[in-house]
């Protein structure tokens, strides 16, 4: 199994060139990267971010971008660019 890491992200480099069809980076959240990123940003922060802003502690089930990528890879590759969340802000971020 290959490092996340540079060279993990720069074979993933040319998706970001097809921005122009939803379903091309859809597939994205199956990949290896996502699943690693999605993986550390939990263990990392197991509590919703959101509801710690509120005040309360929710364990966090969902990782959410917090500047929306639209199909640029350099933003759905970016863990800097991940938050943990719980359902309830999950659902609530996608509608915003």
């Amino acid at each position: 199994m290959r490092p996340y890491g540079i060279d993990a992200v720069a074979d993933y480099v040319s998706h970001e060139i097809d921005t122009t069809s939803v379903e091309s980076w859809r597939t994205w959240y199956k990949s290896p990267i996502w699943k690693a990123i999605k993986r550390h940003r939990l263990i990392q922060e197991p509590n919703c971010r959101l509801c710690a802003q509120e005040g309360r502690t929710v364990i966090a089930t969902h990782v959410a971008h917090i500047e929306p990528h639209r199909g640029k890879w350099s933003l759905f590759a970016s863990y800097e660019n991940t938050q943990s969340l719980c359902a309830r802000h999950h659902k609530w971020q996608r509608r915003h």
